[in-house]
C-alpha cells in the first residue's frame, strides 16, 4: 500500500513540474485568445522602447523568449533571444515593452498557472497582467480577471 501510494505521489509530481515554467528555457508564448505570439516590434517611434505585440507565429527571434528566475525568487524576467540586455518590461501607464536591463523592479513577472497548460503574466510591481488586444496589437496591462486575453502558453522550443 505504501508503495503504491509512492508511486502515485512520485507520477504527480511528473505531471505537476511538466506544467511548471523552468528558468533559463526558451519559449513561444501564445495568447490563448488569438492564438498569436508575444513578440517585440521595432517601431519604437524614437524611444529607446520596443513595443511588444501579439503577431502570428514566424519563428523569429523576437518571438523567443528565454525564462531567468533570480535565486530564490518567486517570479521572472523574460528576454528575447535576439538581445541579451533587453527584458519584458511595464510602465505606469500599462503599457509592455522590452528595454535595456536597468535592475527596476518592473521587469520581474509572476507566471500564475491557471491549469491545463494556460498562464497569466502578472507584472510584479502593479500586480496587472499582460493581455492581448488583438493579432497586431501592443499588448496592455490590465486588472486580473482570467479571461482568454489573458491566458498565455508557455512551449519550450
Amino acid at each position: 500500500m505504501l508503495r503504491n501510494l509512492v508511486l502515485v505521489c512520485v507520477l504527480v509530481g511528473v505531471v505537476v513540474a511538466k506544467n511548471h515554467i523552468q528558468d533559463q528555457t526558451i519559449y513561444k508564448i501564445l495568447n490563448k485568445s488569438d492564438n498569436g505570439a508575444l513578440t517585440i516590434t521595432s517601431d519604437n517611434s524614437g524611444t529607446d522602447d520596443m513595443k511588444v505585440r501579439v503577431q502570428s507565429w514566424s519563428d523569429a527571434a523576437g518571438q523567443k523568449w528565454k525564462s531567468k528566475q533570480p535565486l530564490l525568487a518567486k517570479s521572472f524576467e523574460f528576454k528575447p533571444t535576439s538581445n541579451d540586455q533587453i527584458r519584458l518590461d511595464a510602465d505606469s501607464l500599462s503599457n509592455v515593452y522590452a528595454r535595456m536591463v536597468s535592475g527596476q523592479d518592473t521587469k520581474s513577472w509572476y507566471v500564475k498557472d491557471m491549469g491545463e497548460g494556460v498562464f497569466q503574466i502578472k507584472n510584479y510591481v502593479s500586480g496587472t497582467c499582460i493581455a492581448s488586444q488583438g493579432l497586431t496589437k501592443p499588448v496592455k496591462l490590465m486588472s486580473c480577471d482570467n479571461s482568454p486575453p489573458q491566458q498565455w502558453t508557455f512551449t519550450p522550443l
